[in-house]
């Protein structure tokens, strides 16, 4: 996964627990596409000052992430599911014990 679909993956599980200046900040730059200098000027503020809320937040985001491990837990899930999905198309014989055994563990990782 590159930088800028991990940062954004952090931003949509754990971006409320932000203060709204840093949601504001992060969104204009990774979701609106913004410079820094655009940032500022609409905030009244130093592009120092936008680059540094980038940074704390990307750093909480990161902390955030590092104490709950939903996006891992998720990645998971989702492989497991795409898994299940996959034997369900194919002609396997053992293709039923293949979805219990997927199954199986997608339960015990909820």
């Amino acid at each position: 996964m590159d930088d800028l679909a991990n940062k954004t993956l952090l931003y949509d599980f754990y971006g409320v627990m932000l203060t709204e200046r840093q949601r504001e900040v992060f969104e204009d730059y990774y979701l609106n596409d913004l410079s820094l200098g655009e940032i500022a000027e609409q905030l009244a503020i130093s592009r120092a000052a936008v680059h540094d809320n980038l940074r704390r937040s990307e750093k909480a985001l990161k902390k955030i992430d590092a104490k709950l491990h939903l996006i891992n837990r998720y990645l998971d899930n989702k492989k497991v599911i795409n898994e299940i999905l996959q034997i369900t198309y194919d002609k396997d014989e053992d293709a039923l014990l293949k979805i219990r055994s997927l199954m199986t563990h997608f339960i015990e990782t909820l």
